[in-house]
């Protein structure tokens, strides 16, 4: 169980980079409050 936590772990690090460096379509790099946006609609919460 431990490798399963450590994949999701480096894919949340890895989604975040990508926001970071503006590699999502729709999410212009910089833009904090597109990225955050993003995140409250994948993850399911108000933002």
């Amino acid at each position: 169980m431990v490798w399963l936590n450590a994949r999701r772990t480096l894919k949340g690090y890895e989604m975040m980079n990508m926001l970071r460096k503006g590699q999502v379509l729709g999410v212009p790099k910089g833009d904090v409050q597109a990225q955050l946006k993003f995140l409250a609609q994948i993850l399911g919460v108000a933002a």
